[in-house]
């Protein structure tokens, strides 16, 4: 079996040089908003995400971040062949019921802290708003298995395109 491994440089939100249904797999851990060292790359593809944070409209910027995310997955779902996998790593809602109610309990004080982030994002919707089908979650302790992080999570979400 051949494999052909390309490396392309540029935005997931237009990947003009891959063509449609012709990717098996897109492994991904996404640029996250309002995290300094990403805000350029988001800037570079919309000016008014740069505007926002030059005038101290986190929340704003943030929103724009979070929409380009979402074309990325759109586009993500239309190189990838019928079959074909997307794995992501993304922070979502925690799978246990207690930290579910403290995130859900702290999320409103928690997005004016943080700039319009949420900790109740509901990222398997997003997917599947992009056509994609959820086949497994994994949940993993983030950033380390000890036990002091458990509200801290990060999801690896395979999604595959169906037809």
């Amino acid at each position: 079996m051949d494999t052909t491994i390309r490396i392309l440089q540029g935005t997931a939100t237009r990947i003009d040089a891959v063509a449609a249904d012709s990717v098996d797999l897109i492994v991904t851990s996404p640029p996250y908003p309002m995290i300094e060292m990403w805000d350029g790359v988001f800037a570079s593809q919309d000016g008014r995400i740069g505007d926002h944070l030059a005038a101290g409209r986190g929340r704003d910027a943030c929103e724009l971040m979070h929409a380009l995310l979402d074309r990325a997955w759109v586009e993500a779902y239309r190189v990838l062949k019928p079959g074909g996998t997307l794995l992501a790593l993304e922070h979502v809602l925690s799978e246990r019921r207690w930290v579910q109610r403290l995130q859900k309990g702290m999320n409103p004080a928690w997005k004016h802290l943080a700039c319009g982030c949420q900790l109740t994002r509901d990222t398997a919707s997003i997917f599947r708003g992009a056509g994609f089908r959820l086949h497994k979650a994994s949940h993993r302790r983030h950033p380390t298995d000890d036990s002091r992080y458990d509200g801290l999570r990060r999801s690896s979400w395979p999604a595959g395109k169906s037809h």
